[in-house]
């Protein structure tokens, strides 16, 4: 989510090679919501409804949760017990619990 509604990145227009040097040409910095945004082949709902998800995103609010979800995981990861894994069918599952 942060990458496509807040960070804008650049995209090559075109390449040209003179001999063994290569001149690449960019566009703007935009983020992916707002390229999709300036389409004018995308439908109004579909920027309806984009411009209602920019406006409840908070860049703070994400950053936190993704900081959160992070730690979590470093503990997860420092536990020196096995993950148990459960075969269901023809797929295994990891679940949730760990062995003791």
């Amino acid at each position: 989510m942060e990458v496509n509604w807040f960070l804008p990145s650049q995209k090559l227009v075109h390449k040209v090679r003179t001999g063994s040097h290569i001149t690449k040409m960019h566009d703007n910095a935009q983020t992916p919501c707002a390229r999709m945004l300036a389409r004018k082949d995308a439908s109004k709902e579909t920027k309806k409804c984009l411009r209602a998800i920019r406006a409840e995103l908070d860049i703070i609010t994400l950053l936190h949760e993704i900081f959160l979800c992070q730690e979590q995981l470093n503990e997860i990861t420092k536990r020196k017990q096995p993950l148990v894994i459960k075969k269901r069918g023809n797929y295994a599952s990891v679940s949730g619990e760990f062995t003791t």
